[in-house]
């Protein structure tokens, strides 16, 4: 595995666990406020979740076939991501 497949892994790993974190706190907010509001937002962030988890099994595969040529365009992807999920976590820790 190359060093820019690290990269990509790495980032996987922590939009997975955001996106987890995302997930339980909504979940916690919409067991205890009960609105669709918040069971919108669990089902939101559930999906991230498991879109994060197949990135990542994604990732993982196509290292064992693909170089840096590959590597590079999802890394820069997976940072837009990251950029946003991490947005979305202060925005919502803040509430």
């Amino acid at each position: 595995m190359g060093a820019f497949w690290i990269i990509d892994v790495s980032l996987a790993v922590i939009a997975s666990i955001l996106t987890g974190f995302m997930l339980y706190f909504y979940s916690s907010k919409a067991l205890r406020l009960r609105s669709t509001f918040t069971l919108g937002l669990t089902l939101f962030s559930a999906a991230f979740f498991v879109q994060s988890l197949i990135s990542l099994a994604a990732y993982l595969k196509l290292s064992q076939t693909y170089s840096s040529p590959v590597a590079i365009p999802l890394m820069i992807m997976m940072l837009a991501e990251l950029v946003g999920l991490s947005t979305l976590t202060y925005i919502t820790r803040q509430r």
